[in-house]
């Protein structure tokens, strides 16, 4: 088989492939042998018919469509191996030469991953926010790890405020719903604030008119967009009794011997989650800077494939929200296509995104072990068959640290120089 590269351009590339004639009638007595088990020829038993009976009766053009099929897949497959180009679509084929006892001659057509101009990304500098960690942010932390671990008190005497967690009844305004006990505390936005307002102040077993207008976008599709009017019964009360903060507290929590080993403890882990945050914060203007600079013709393919991918997954946020496509549409007053054109951009970036880290990795030789896919795999609790994303995704990852890394490198560089007298 030989396979030549025609041309490349606007991420499409031609190839120019030949069959050798050996192969070709070996696919086409291949053709025959499937092709003569399913007619019925009178005068031959089923599958028994010679194959010059079989090409008069069904024509030839069967057999070859046959053949086709197995030595044009099997030919391109070759051909992307030996040119070392990077289909991403389908390719158009078209037959150039399809003759008895003569290679078989056709040339495919396939969008291909684009070349990428980078651009000097290992010029890129980006200094990492600092990262404090104050006295205030260590008390804050203990407070909610005391509020985690309060009891609850019934208040009889008490009244809704917020802080306090209150039982209540819905005994009027909301069909079906009305009835259930619910508990939510207040001032923790597990209830509208228009809600909570109404009912401040109310005492156990205490009855309130309650109006509520609810967004066109509410889960409930029966009040979306309503102000519904409805009555609420305060049915019980409950505060916080906070655990007094000692090394009996701190021994429960963390297993500290003493309040100021926790207190030790917590500020070790809140600078360490701020240091994460600013290395990722790091890492993403990294990304940004060298996808800014970086120049690469975007194949319509990629794109149009990940915006149905977007359109897809907005689709699926919507259903968990019991919403359908249409109903969110008409209420928000937005078409479609305008879902579509705010989507693209996105679509465009991530292909983008990708196609450059992509080429990052490939400079920098960056690359996921099998031993590193087979792990990913184990603790997502993924099948095999999706081992070639869970390596691209690998590399990725791999290729955005090593931009981070050049970047705080150059950042703490210049630094350094900065600090230096002259």
């Amino acid at each position: 088989m030989k396979a030549t590269l025609e041309k490349i351009e606007n991420s499409r590339a031609v190839i120019n492939v030949e069959v050798d004639a050996s192969v070709v009638e070996k696919a086409l007595d291949r053709a025959y042998q499937k092709v003569v088990r399913r007619v019925n020829i009178p005068g031959f038993r089923k599958g028994k018919a010679p194959r010059s009976i079989v090409e008069r009766v069904v024509g030839k053009h069967v057999l070859w469509d046959e053949a086709l099929d197995h030595i044009v897949g099997h030919a391109f497959d070759h051909a992307v191996a030996s040119t070392g180009i990077e289909p991403i679509d389908r390719p158009r084929i078209e037959i150039l030469r399809m003759e008895d006892g003569a290679p078989l001659a056709f040339k495919a057509t396939v969008d291909v991953k684009p070349e990428v101009e980078l651009g000097d990304y290992r010029a890129v500098s980006v200094p990492r926010e600092a990262v404090q960690v104050t006295d205030a942010d260590v008390d804050e932390h203990l407070r909610r790890l005391q509020e985690r671990h309060a009891k609850l008190v019934p208040l009889e005497d008490g009244e809704v405020a917020p802080g306090c967690v209150v039982g209540f009844r819905v005994i009027s305004g909301m069909g079906e719903a009305a009835g259930e006990l619910q508990w939510a505390e207040i001032g923790s936005g597990q209830l509208r604030e228009d809600f909570e307002q109404q009912v401040l102040g109310a005492r156990p077993g205490e009855e309130r008119p309650v109006q509520v207008a609810f967004p066109a976008d509410h889960t409930d599709q029966r009040v979306a967009g309503q102000t519904v009017a409805m009555t609420v019964r305060v049915e019980e009360i409950k505060g916080k009794e906070l655990p007094p903060l000692d090394d009996a507290f701190a021994h429960s929590v963390a297993n500290c011997a003493t309040l100021e080993e926790l207190r030790s403890h917590t500020e070790n882990k809140l600078r360490e989650a701020a240091q994460q945050v600013a290395d990722r914060l790091q890492a993403n203007r990294a990304v940004e800077a060298v996808v800014g600079q970086a120049r690469v013709d975007l194949p319509r393919a990629m794109v149009e494939r990940r915006l149905e991918a977007l359109i897809n997954r907005w689709r699926e946020d919507l259903a968990r929200y019991g919403v359908s496509p249409e109903a969110y549409l008409a209420r928000s007053g937005q078409t479609l296509e305008e879902v579509r054109s705010r989507l693209l951009g996105q679509a465009e970036a991530e292909v983008k995104t990708e196609l450059v880290l992509e080429a990052v990795a490939k400079g920098e030789g960056i690359t996921a072990t099998d031993e590193e896919v087979r792990s990913r795999l184990r603790e997502a609790g993924l099948p095999e068959e999706v081992a070639g994303i869970v390596r691209q995704m690998i590399v990725q990852e791999k290729a955005v640290e090593r931009l981070r890394e050049l970047a705080a490198a150059n950042a703490d560089a210049a630094g350094s120089a900065a600090e230096s007298p002259a």
